[in-house]
C-alpha cells in the first residue's frame, strides 16, 4: 500500500510543540497520567507460528523445540506465538508438521496511501491540513457539546454530525457512553494534548505499548512520518461520538504506520482481558492470518466487538481484519462515504461490508496541541465504535450481536445514490439517532 512513496518534500513551516497544557483546563491530561520511560526495543521476528502449550510444558520449552523464541504468551488460553528469524525459520519449518509460518514484520499498515504536501503527510490526496491550536474551554465530557445545531468543540464537524444524527443520538444516550471501554489499537495517543478530559482513559496500569515494549503508548515521531498522529486522531473522533467512554490506548503501529501480526494479535488479547467492549482497528493487511483470527475468536467468545476499517484502495475487497466480518459475528467492517452519502473515491467496497460512515474531512485532534482534518476509512471506523459505545452504555445488557443488528437496521439507505456499487456498501450509512432510538425501544420492552 505504500510502495514507491519516494522522498518526503521539505517542510515549509515548523509546527511548534505545546510545551505546557492550557492552565484553564484543570482537567486536562497533563496531570492525569505518569507513564514510564520507553524500554529497550525487543527483538522483532520475521516469521511467527501459533501453538497451544501442553500441560506440563513451558512456553520456552515449546519455542526451543521448534527452534524459535517466545514472541507472545497468553496464559489464560495457553496460546503461544513462536517467533523466527529468516534463518531460524528454515529450521522451524522442518519441525512444524506441515504448519505454515506466517510473515510477521510490518504486515499491518494504516489504510491510507500517504502523499506529501507542505511537509504534512496524510492519505490519498488528503493532507493533515493542520489547523488551530486546541482552544480554551473545549474538553469533551464537560457539559453539553451542542449549542443548538452547532457542535461546539469542532463547529466544522457540525454538518457531518448532523447527517449522522449525532445530536439526536446523544440526546437519547445522555450518559454519553459512560461505563464502556473502547480499546484503540493504533499508533498510540499524545497524552499531553490539552483536549483530553481527566477521565478520558482507563487506568494507566492497563496501558501497553506493543511496539516499544513498555507501558507508555505515547505517540512517537514527527509530522513528516505517515503514521504520526493517526492514533490521536482516531481517539479524538471516538470521543466526539461518545465523550464519556474510557479509551484504552494500545500502541501497535510505529510512526510509519506499520505493525506486526504478533503485535496486533497480542493487543487484542490484552484489550479483551482488560474489559474492552469494543476494539477499534483502523488498520489493515492484505494477508489472511490464522493468528489474527484466533485473537478475534477470543474477542468473540468474550463478547467484545471488533470495528475495523475497510481500506482505501478503491477496490472490491476488504482488508483484514475487516474482512472477517464475513464469518465472525462480532466484526464490523466500515467503509467511507462523503457528507452527500456518495461512496468516497478511495473507499474499498464489498458484498460483505457491514456499513459506511462519513470519512472525508473530519476534524479531530493531532499531537502537539493541534487539530487537523482527516480523511479515510480509518476515521469512519471510530464513528461506528463511538455509536456502539453509546448504545451499549444506554443498554448495558445489550448483546453484541443484537447491537450490530440494530446498527445495520438503523442505517440511512444510500443505495439509490450509488447504483454502480449495488449491495457493496453494506446496509447503508451510520445513523446514530436511529440506532439509539432502536436501543431505547429495546430497553422499554
Amino acid at each position: 500500500m505504500r510502495n514507491n512513496r519516494g522522498p518526503l518534500m521539505p517542510r515549509l513551516f515548523h509546527v511548534p510543540a505545546i510545551a505546557t497544557c492550557l492552565l484553564t483546563l484543570a482537567l486536562s491530561a497533563c496531570s492525569v497520567h505518569t507513564l514510564p520511560a520507553s524500554a529497550v526495543q525487543q527483538e522483532r521476528f520475521e516469521y511467527i507460528t501459533q501453538k497451544t502449550v501442553p500441560a506440563g510444558q513451558t512456553p520456552e520449552q515449546v519455542a526451543q523445540q521448534l527452534g524459535g523464541k517466545v514472541s507472545f504468551w497468553h496464559e489464560k488460553t495457553r496460546t503461544l506465538l513462536v517467533g523466527f528469524s529468516a534463518q531460524s525459520a528454515k529450521v522451524g519449518i522442518s519441525k512444524l508438521s506441515g504448519s505454515d509460518l506466517e510473515e510477521n514484520q510490518d504486515a499491518f499498515e494504516i489504510p491510507e496511501d500517504p502523499v506529501t504536501m507542505n511537509g504534512h503527510v496524510w492519505g490519498l490526496g488528503h493532507v493533515w491540513g493542520l489547523g488551530h491550536v486546541w482552544g480554551l474551554g473545549h474538553v469533551w465530557g464537560l457539559g453539553s457539546s451542542w449549542s443548538d445545531q452547532t457542535y461546539t468543540p469542532f463547529p466544522e464537524n457540525s454538518a457531518v454530525w448532523s447527517t449522522l444524527q449525532l445530536q439526536r443520538g446523544q440526546s437519547i444516550a445522555t450518559n454519553l457512553g459512560e461505563g464502556i471501554t473502547v480499546a484503540v489499537l493504533d499508533t498510540g495517543v499524545d497524552f499531553q494534548h490539552p483536549a483530553w478530559d481527566s477521565n478520558a482513559f482507563t487506568p494507566s496500569n492497563t496501558f501497553k505499548d506493543f511496539v516499544g515494549h513498555d507501558l507508555n503508548p505515547q505517540e512517537e515521531g514527527t509530522f513528516d512520518q505517515p503514521g504520526y498522529g493517526h492514533g490521536t486522531g482516531v481517539a479524538g473522533i471516538m470521543l466526539q461520538m461518545a465523550p464519556k467512554t474510557k479509551i484504552l490506548p494500545l500502541r501497535v503501529l510505529n510512526a510509519e504506520g506499520q505493525g506486526d501480526i504478533n503485535t496486533v494479535a497480542a493487543a487484542i488479547y490484552h484489550a479483551v482481558d482488560q474489559g474492552a467492549r469494543i476494539i477499534n482497528l483502523s488498520l489493515g493487511t492484505n494477508k489472511k492470518s490464522s493468528i489474527l483470527e484466533s485473537a478475534i475468536q477470543y474477542a468473540e467468545i468474550h463478547k467484545a466487538l471488533i470495528v475495523a476499517s475497510a481500506g482505501n484502495n478503491n477496490v472490491q475487497k476488504l482488508l483484514y481484519p475487516s474482512a472477517y466480518s464475513e464469518n465472525h459475528k462480532n466484526v464490523v467492517s466500515v467503509g467511507s462515504v462523503s457528507n452527500t452519502l456518495l461512496k468516497s473515491s478511495f473507499s474499498n467496497y464489498h458484498q460483505k461490508l457491514t456499513l459506511t460512515s462519513i470519512g472525508e474531512d473530519i476534524s479531530t485532534i493531532v499531537p502537539e496541541g493541534y487539530t487537523a482534518q482527516a480523511s479515510g476509512t480509518s476515521f469512519a471506523a471510530p464513528q461506528v465504535s463511538g455509536a456502539l459505545a453509546l448504545a451499549l452504555a444506554l443498554n448495558p445488557g445489550l448483546d453484541g450481536e443484537k447491537a450490530i443488528k440494530f446498527l445495520e437496521d438503523s442505517t440511512t439507505n444510500n443505495q439509490f445514490l450509488n447504483p454502480v456499487f449495488n449491495k457493496m456498501l453494506g446496509s447503508g450509512v451510520l445513523n446514530v439517532g436511529q440506532l439509539l432510538q432502536f436501543t431505547q425501544t429495546q430497553n422499554n420492552n
